[in-house]
Parts: C-alpha cells; sequence; structure tokens
C-alpha cells in the first residue's frame, strides 16, 4: 500500500513538473516580448499554442513509461465516449445558462443597456467557436491531463472535493504567465478573480468527470462550453455580472455537495470508471 501511494505521488509530481516545464518554458518567449525584453515575432504565437498542450504532453508521456501503448490507448478513448448522456447534457447547457442569467441579472439591477450579443443571428458562428475552443483554446490540450491524469491520482488518496480544490488551485497557478502576456484571454484582468472562479469550476469538473465514468470528453465539452459563454456572454461589461455568476456556482455547488457528498461527489464508487463501457 505504501509502494503504490509513494509511485502515485512520484507520478503526480512528474507530471506537474513536465507539464509546468513545457508550458512555461514554451510560453517564455511570449511573456519577454510582451514586457519589452525581446522584439516580438509570429513564431512566439506559434510556441504559446503549442506550450498549452503542456497537461496533455504530461499524461500520455507518464501513461507511456507506466502503462506502455494499452495505458495510451485506453487514456485516447476516454476523449471520445461520454459515459452518461445526462452529464454530457449538463456539461453543454450549465454554464451557458448560469452565464446568460447572470449578465440578466446584472442589466436588470444596473438599468443598463443589455449588450448586444454578436452570435445570437449568426447560429453556425457558435459552432465554428465551439470547435475552435473546443480544440484549440484550452479543453483538447488540457483535460487529457488535469482530469484524465491528475484528478484520478488526486482522488486515490484525497477526497473528491479536496481532490478539485487542490487540483483547482494548481490549474489557476498553471496560467499564472499568460496574465502577463499581451493577446491572452488573461491578460488585463484580475488573477484573483480568475482563480477563484476557476477553483468553483473545478469542484463541478470532478463532479461531470465522476458521474460519468471518467469520461475525459464530457469534462472536455464541460471546459469548451464555459470558453464560449465567456464569449457570448461578456459579463466583463457589467458591474456585477461576475459576482450573480460566482453566487449561481455557489448554489449549485452547494446543490451537489447535499446530493452527490464530498467524499466522491458522486452517488456510485468509482469502481475506475468501468472502462469495458468504452469498448476498449
Amino acid at each position: 500500500m505504501l509502494k503504490t501511494i509513494e509511485e502515485n505521488n512520484r507520478n503526480l509530481l512528474l507530471f506537474l513538473l513536465i507539464t509546468f516545464l513545457f508550458s512555461w518554458v514554451l510560453w517564455l518567449p511570449s511573456l519577454l516580448a510582451s514586457i519589452g525584453l525581446i522584439k516580438p515575432l509570429l513564431l512566439y504565437g506559434l510556441l504559446r499554442i503549442v506550450g498549452s498542450f503542456g497537461p496533455f504532453v504530461a499524461a500520455f508521456t507518464l501513461t507511456y513509461v507506466n502503462d506502455r501503448g494499452e495505458g495510451m490507448k485506453i487514456l485516447w478513448t476516454r476523449g471520445w465516449h461520454y459515459g452518461n448522456w445526462r452529464f454530457l447534457i449538463i456539461s453543454i447547457f450549465l454554464l451557458p445558462i448560469i452565464s446568460g442569467l447572470s449578465l440578466w441579472l446584472a442589466v436588470l439591477t444596473e438599468g443598463s443597456q443589455f449588450p448586444e450579443l454578436r452570435i445570437w443571428d449568426e447560429y453556425i458562428y457558435i459552432f465554428i467557436d465551439f470547435i475552435f475552443f473546443f480544440f484549440i483554446a484550452g479543453p483538447f490540450q488540457e483535460e487529457y491531463g488535469w482530469r484524465g491524469y491528475a484528478l484520478d491520482k488526486f482522488q486515490s488518496q484525497w477526497s473528491a472535493l479536496e481532490s478539485s480544490l487542490l487540483l483547482g488551485t494548481i490549474w489557476s497557478f498553471w496560467h499564472l504567465p499568460l496574465f502577463f502576456i499581451t493577446g491572452t484571454p488573461q491578460a488585463n484582468t484580475s488573477f484573483f478573480n480568475f482563480t477563484f472562479s476557476v477553483i468553483l469550476l473545478s469542484v463541478l469538473f470532478t463532479w461531470l468527470y465522476n458521474n460519468s465514468h471518467g469520461s475525459i470528453l464530457v469534462v472536455m465539452i464541460f471546459h469548451a462550453s464555459n470558453n464560449l459563454s465567456n464569449t457570448i456572454f461578456p459579463l466583463s461589461n457589467t458591474n456585477f455580472g461576475f459576482l450573480y455568476y460566482t453566487f449561481a456556482l455557489d448554489i449549485v455547488i452547494a446543490i451537489i455537495l447535499i446530493f452527490y457528498g464530498p467524499k466522491r461527489l458522486s452517488r456510485k464508487p468509482r469502481d475506475q470508471y468501468k472502462f469495458e463501457k468504452f469498448n476498449i
């Protein structure tokens, strides 16, 4: 048992080390260019995109080292099966609903004009933006690592809630260089607000993951839905939008904790997620 815990901790530490080194080293040129120490080049933007694959690279590297090709096959396949259709639907619509209601409440209480929603009458762009966010803006690059690899390691020793809080904090800190790089979504925003939001969302990620038999697809879609919601509903253009959004997340999380419990955030044991359901 002790050996298993030590091996788990070693793999988790290696995962974080590879993830941070891979991403931060490739983001460094953009950071140096943004603060004026070197000349900006198009190459730096490409390196920034590649650097976002840090969690993906770490997860598959360590999976290959420990479990070879079969382990990589299982990890990859979990990204293309949803496990539980109810939680797939939730992953798509939960955050757009919360964001839309938060924006509506902010406009109502502030007495301001409802902002123009660019893509309400351009439905095709919703799909295009979703595909972009899915493959380029975080979900595909990150979720194979954060949820598909690291979350299982955390939950083998800590409760689902504790694991969510720990992983959410680390996940937020990984983004830190992006707050100083010109042109990123994080630039000129509050790292404190971002961290608080990410930690709350991390609980929802774990809840979705644990109730969809460890489906990485579900959490990737949830991640993409979150990014798309931020684009469709500009809460940053209001004074109280983020406050309402955070309050709504708190209510949803409280309900989940009451009905599912903090230990597993699920009514059923994790039981290694029954990968046979994925035809692996």
